[in-house]
């Protein structure tokens, strides 16, 4: 399930701000906590990934309840893109496997700083970090983004003992 907790400080979602300016991790802890509908409707979405994901693994189908047909399309859409990367890593380890919803531990990086990956693909050498998006107003790219960057590194950190990746 989703998680409920999120790092006080140093949030890889915020990134992008404290890698720049750590000093406004330390100024964001005395704003008041806030959400908008976009982040609300984007928490819903995210919901609605992880659900469909773990439908996938059991073979399932997840029923479309409480969205609208975009976020509907868009949850699909990853679902398919996710299920696409895990049949090919597969192929290359066949003991590959999907971990949903993969918390993970910052603080060797950033004090009391964790995160949660969205879907990780693991086999033998490989490791991939897969982060959904969703929502309007603000264009998000993967290529130099701080939040996913934390995320593989995270990542990494956890498993690396478990695996070569290379």
């Amino acid at each position: 399930t989703m998680p409920e907790r999120h790092a006080k400080r140093y949030r890889p979602s915020s990134a992008s701000r404290w890698t720049v300016c750590t000093a406004s991790a330390l100024l964001e802890e005395t704003l008041p906590d806030t959400t908008t509908p976009y982040a609300a409707e984007g928490t819903v979405a995210h919901a609605l990934c992880e659900q469909m994901l773990r439908g996938m693994l059991e073979g399932t189908d997840f029923p479309k309840d409480d969205c609208d047909n975009e976020m509907w399309e868009s949850a699909n859409k990853y679902r398919d893109f996710v299920e696409e990367e895990l049949n090919a890593a597969k192929a290359r380890t066949p003991d590959a496997k999907l971990l949903i919803e993969h918390e993970f531990n910052l603080s060797d990086f950033a004090p009391e700083s964790f995160g949660t990956s969205d879907a990780v693909i693991v086999g033998d050498d490989v490791l991939e970090v897969i982060d959904f998006k969703y929502g309007k107003g603000v264009r998000v790219d993967a290529e130099g983004n701080s939040q996913l960057r934390l995320y593989a590194l995270g990542t990494y950190s956890d498993l690396s003992e478990l695996y070569d990746f290379t």
